[in-house]
């Protein structure tokens, strides 16, 4: 029997300091625990919902601290809940400037013909920024070696391109000459 008691705390044997404490605190303890785990695990799976919770936990300690009786308080609990969810999903939310990356940053820029890319039939090569892509045109035109083209869209790895519709107007001090360098 004595082999059993020392595995087996006998009934009669107070609780330890620490778990004392926490049985006899005041319920607001509890709620601003509660509220500290939910902001902490809101860093830790951001999908502002459980850091919502976390601070209607803190309003709740408050109106626990005032008095609250216990249905009171989960009930507040519940409903600041769900009403802090929608402001802090549209506040943390909200769409700023896009940025865009990769080939979502090619349409719109300028490109050399350095294949005649004809209509529908046949695909060219275009050089844009210093890279060679195959390029079809838009609509079907027949582009020329030489001609400088516009990336209207990406289609899987090829360029749709069409000719620049608007030439600038070179001026007397700088030539006309591409400054990706000399052509193949």
């Amino acid at each position: 029997m004595d082999f059993l008691g020392t595995f087996v705390r006998p009934a009669k044997e107070a609780a330890p300091p620490l778990l004392a404490f926490i049985g006899d605190a005041h319920p607001a303890i509890y709620w601003i625990i509660g509220g500290l785990v939910g902001l902490i695990l809101e860093m830790v799976v951001p999908a502002f919902v459980i850091g919502s919770f976390g601070v209607s936990a803190f309003v709740v300690a408050l109106a626990s601290w005032l008095g609250a009786s216990l249905p009171v308080q989960l009930v507040l609990f519940g409903v600041l809940g769900f009403v802090f969810i929608g402001p802090a999903r549209r506040f943390l939310h909200r769409s700023g400037p896009s940025l865009r990356l990769g080939a979502d940053n090619l349409p719109g820029k300028l490109a050399t013909c350095l294949e005649p890319i004809d209509g529908d039939l046949a695909a060219g090569v275009v050089q844009l920024d210093g890279a060679r892509w195959t390029a079809v045109a838009a609509r079907g035109l027949r582009i020329e070696r030489g001609t400088t083209v516009e990336v209207q869209r990406i289609e899987g790895v090829r360029l749709v391109v069409a000719p620049r519709s608007v030439t600038p107007k070179p001026t007397s001090s700088t030539s006309t000459t591409s400054s990706m360098g000399a052509e193949p």
